[in-house]
């Protein structure tokens, strides 16, 4: 059995996750969007970046999804 304090931690932490995960999820369309709209070689390096960041941003996603995730299985199982 999980004690009050920790449970009440866990909880906000979920908040603040789904949040994050949500803004990630924001962040990588709209970077998509704007990939989409760069044409030609004289923005090469501004495509880069863009292709950078994303990449950046998925790992930063996936990363918390899991720890989402994980605080819901602990959550979970302490019913």
């Amino acid at each position: 059995m999980m004690d009050n304090e920790r449970r009440e931690y866990l909880e906000k932490a979920e908040k603040v996750y789904e949040k994050m995960v949500r803004d990630l999820q924001r962040r990588i369309r709209r970077l998509k969007r704007e990939l989409k709209g760069i044409e030609g070689k004289s923005e090469f390096t501004r495509r880069c970046a863009l292709e950078n960041d994303i990449e950046y941003t998925k790992q930063k996603y996936s990363e918390a999804l899991y720890d989402l995730q994980s605080i819901r299985r602990e959550l979970m199982y302490d019913v």
